[in-house]
């Protein structure tokens, strides 16, 4: 039944954007009005006004933006009840890996001679699930290979939000000006990431979680916690 309901719920989403309903209650389109225009300086990204920001994103809702986040959502609680997600390791075989590699390519090929959305949206969601078994199967054969970034993920949601602040600043003060090539943007990132994987080992050395982690904790267990590992900051104790 929640697969089915995802399906519906990913039809209707694709239903709508055939329709572009949010344009037609606001004309001034979201591309036409992205605060990340090329070019745009950090000073303009931060100043935008708040009314189109509203309005950008009321038109993603009426275009099927709504539904479609929502059909993720509803896939995810039925892996979960399926037990998917607690077991993945019986699931993420080479035989179902190369399966899902194969439809992602298909949908992909087919998109590129007939510009069909629905098949692109498609290839989106199967070229997701493909990168993500990727990862778990590579995992599962050899987990030694990623004990460096254990601790990046512990911290995933502090270094999710910092990672776009410096992507953002980044781009609008130094890589965009300089129209620097595409290849050293991706150099670039890699080295960021490489300093957040650094960073997030020597700070889980001695603190429990993240920054934005333990900030978390705090604000939904409406209580607070020492974030440090041990006492070793408070000399005398």
């Amino acid at each position: 039944m929640l697969f089915i309901l995802f399906i519906v719920l990913k039809l209707a989403s694709l239903y709508l954007a055939r329709f572009d309903i949010g344009t037609l209650f606001f004309p001034e389109t979201y591309f036409n009005n992205s605060r990340y225009i090329l070019g745009d300086s950090l000073k303009n990204i931060i100043s935008y006004p708040l009314d189109k920001v509203i309005v950008n994103y009321i038109q993603i809702v009426f275009n099927g933006g709504i539904f479609h986040t929502l059909s993720y959502f509803v896939l995810g609680y039925y892996f979960a009840k399926k037990g998917i997600i607690e077991h993945l390791e019986d699931y993420v075989k080479l035989k179902p890996l190369i399966l899902i590699m194969l439809l992602y390519i298909s949908l992909l090929l087919l998109f590129h001679f007939t510009y069909i959305n629905t098949l692109l949206s498609l290839s989106n969601l199967f070229g997701s699930l493909f990168y993500a078994m990727l990862f778990i199967y590579v995992y599962n054969c050899k987990s030694s290979l990623f004990t460096l970034l254990e601790p990046f993920g512990r911290m995933g949601l502090t270094n999710y939000s910092f990672q776009s602040i410096i992507g953002v600043i980044l781009m609008v003060t130094f890589l965009l000006p300089n129209k620097i090539g595409f290849d050293y943007i991706v150099l670039c990132f890699i080295f960021v990431y490489v300093l957040q994987v650094l960073f997030s080992i020597l700070w889980l050395n001695y603190f429990k979680y993240g920054p934005l982690e333990w900030l978390w904790r705090c604000f939904t267990n409406m209580k607070f916690n020492s974030p440090f590992k041990t006492n070793i900051f408070f000399y005398g104790k």
